[in-house]
C-alpha cells in the first residue's frame, strides 16, 4: 500500500539555512560542470552508463523488489584488508566546499582526523561554498608546499588554474564527491567504490536505488513527483539513473520534474517552485527530492503549503538528521546512504597509497549504498550504522594505532 501518514510540522526556514541547500550527497552544487569526467586519471575508463557490480542504473526487467532487497542488505563490503605502511611526516591540505554544509563539513572531518591518525601536518581551508575561495585555498596549498590536495565536493572545473598549477608542482591531488577535467585531467586518485568504474555510475545507481524503493512501495503504481538541480553534474548522473529505472515500471510515471537552478536554491525561491509542483498534481502519491538538506529546508515546507503531507518520500544521502526524522515518522520516509564518514577515511588512504607508489591505480575501498526505512536498517539513534569496523581496518593496514 501506498504509505498515508501526516508529516510533522515543516521546519523553519532561516538564512543560514539555505547553505545546506547548495550540496548533495557530499558533493557542492556550486562546483560547475564542464569539460568534467568522472572519476581521476588513474582510473579513467570513460564508462558511464552501467555499472560492474553493486548496482545499476539500468537494472534488467525492472525488478525493483530485488533491487530494492539488494539496498537494504547493502552493498559495502570491507576496505583493503593490505596496502602501504603510513608515509608519515606528509603536509596535506583539506579544501572544504563549505564548512556551513554538514555535506561539506561531516567529510571533511573524517578526512582530518584520519589524516591525523596517520601522522599528517594537516590544513583546513574552508571554502565558503564560493568557487573563487576554491582557487584561493589550493594556491594556499601549493605556497605552503604542500605535499597533498583533498578537495571535498569541488569538481575540477571549478579552479582548473590553480589545480593544473598543483599537478604541475608534483602534488598529489585527491578528489571526494568531485568530478575531473575531462580534456586534461589533474586528480591523481579518488576513493574507488565497490563493482563501480567512476563517480558517474556511484550516482546513477543511487538514482536507481531511490526509484526502486519508491516503485516497490507504491506496488508498482508510482506517480512521483522529481527534483533536481541541473547545473551539478552528480545530480545529472542520479537523475538518469532514476529515470532509467521508473522506465522499467509499466505502471508507474513521473508526474513532473522541477528543476531547481542553483540561483532559486540559495535565493530562497526554489520553495515556491516545489509548492506549485505539488498544487498542480495533486494525484502524485510520492516525491523524490534531490538531497536531504533541500528536503528538510524548504520541501517539506511546501508539502504544508500545498496540502500534501500523505506523499510517500524518498530523501538523499542519509544524513543524520534525516535519520532522525525518518525516526520519528516523517516527513521523510526513506533514504539511501552515501557514507560520508567511511568516505573521509577512504580518500586519506588512496593519498597514502600514492605517497608510498606515486601513478599506482585506486583500490576498491568497500564503500557502497544502503536503504534506510522505517523498518529496515534504522538505528535506535544517531545515524546510519556502518557494518564494519573500517577505522580500525584502515589503522591497522597503516601501521598507526
Amino acid at each position: 500500500m501506498i504509505q498515508e501518514h501526516t508529516k510533522s510540522k515543516a521546519r523553519r526556514w532561516t538564512g543560514s539555512s539555505r547553505l545546506l541547500q547548495v550540496v548533495v550527497g557530499g558533493t557542492a552544487i556550486v562546483a560547475l560542470m564542464a569539460g568534467c569526467t568522472s572519476q581521476g586519471k588513474s582510473d579513467a575508463t570513460g564508462a558511464a552508463g552501467t555499472s560492474s557490480g553493486g548496482g545499476s542504473a539500468t537494472q534488467s526487467a525492472g525488478d525493483a523488489a530485488a533491487l530494492v532487497a539488494k539496498y537494504y542488505k547493502g552493498t559495502v563490503t570491507a576496505p583493503p584488508a593490505d596496502g602501504p605502511a603510513a608515509v608519515t611526516g606528509k603536509k596535506v591540505w583539506i579544501i572544504s566546499c563549505g564548512q556551513a554544509a554538514p555535506s561539506c563539513s561531516e567529510p571533511v572531518a573524517a578526512m582530518k582526523t584520519a589524516a591525523q591518525a596517520i601522522g599528517w601536518n594537516v590544513t583546513v581551508f574552508d571554502g565558503q561554498l564560493n568557487p573563487a575561495k576554491y582557487s584561493q585555498g589550493i594556491s594556499q596549498a601549493i605556497a605552503a608546499g604542500a605535499d597533498g590536495i583533498l578537495v571535498n565536493s569541488i569538481d575540477c572545473a571549478a579552479a582548473p588554474g590553480p589545480f593544473e598549477q598543483a599537478k604541475k608542482a608534483g602534488i598529489v591531488i585527491a578528489g571526494l564527491y568531485a568530478f575531473d577535467c575531462d580534456k586534461d585531467p589533474v586528480f591523481s586518485t579518488w576513493p574507488k567504490w565497490s563493482g563501480y568504474d567512476d563517480l558517474a555510475q556511484v550516482y546513477q545507481a543511487w538514482g536507481a536505488a531511490r526509484a526502486a524503493w519508491i516503485i516497490d512501495q507504491t506496488k508498482g503504481k508510482a506517480n512521483v513527483i522529481d527534483t533536481t538541480v541541473p547545473s551539478y553534474r552528480g545530480l545529472v548522473e542520479a537523475e538518469k539513473g532514476f529515470k532509467a529505472e521508473m522506465a522499467t515500471c509499466s505502471g508507474c510515471k513521473v508526474a513532473t520534474t522541477v528543476s531547481l537552478p542553483v540561483g532559486d536554491i540559495v535565493a530562497g525561491t526554489a520553495g515556491a517552485k516545489v509548492t506549485n509542483a505539488l498544487q498542480q498534481h495533486p494525484d502524485a502519491n510520492s516525491f523524490l527530492s534531490y538531497n536531504d538538506a533541500g528536503f528538510t529546508q524548504f520541501e517539506n515546507a511546501s508539502f504544508h503549503a500545498a496540502g500534501a503531507t500523505k506523499l510517500l518520500t524518498m530523501g538523499g544521502e542519509c544524513l543524520p538528521g534525516n535519520v532522525d526524522e525518518i525516526r520519528s515518522g516523517g516527513p521523510e520516509d526513506a533514504c539511501a546512504v552515501l557514507p560520508q564518514d567511511w568516505h573521509g577515511w577512504a580518500v586519506v588512504d588512496e593519498v597514502n597509497r600514492q605517497f608510498a607508489k606515486p601513478g599506482s591505480a585506486p583500490v576498491d575501498e568497500g564503500l557502497g549504498m544502503q536503504i534506510i526505512d522505517k523498518d529496515h536498517n534504522l538505528p535506535a539513534s544517531g545515524g546510519w550504522v556502518p557494518p564494519v569496523d573500517f577505522k580500525a581496518a584502515y589503522m591497522k593496514v597503516w601501521g598507526v594505532s
